[in-house]
């Protein structure tokens, strides 16, 4: 299993793990930067997702409810 998985230097998603590159069972996770006022969406299909904020601020809207910081 290689745990090591170097980040890129720049905007959009710069780390991503997912079972296929981790030899995981479940768990993926994507870091992403974003610039001021850029949307990203987002079908979780079936799956629970988790937004952990590291810095700025967020608005969600979703068919589950709206939530902003």
């Amino acid at each position: 299993m290689n745990l090591l998985i170097k980040p890129k230097k720049e905007f959009g998603v710069y780390q991503s793990v997912n079972p296929q590159n981790a030899g995981w069972q479940w768990l993926s996770f994507e870091a992403r930067l974003m610039r001021q006022n850029e949307n990203w969406s987002f079908n979780t299909q079936e799956n629970e997702m988790v937004i952990v904020l590291l810095g700025g601020n967020f608005q969600v809207n979703s068919n589950r409810g709206n939530w902003e910081t």
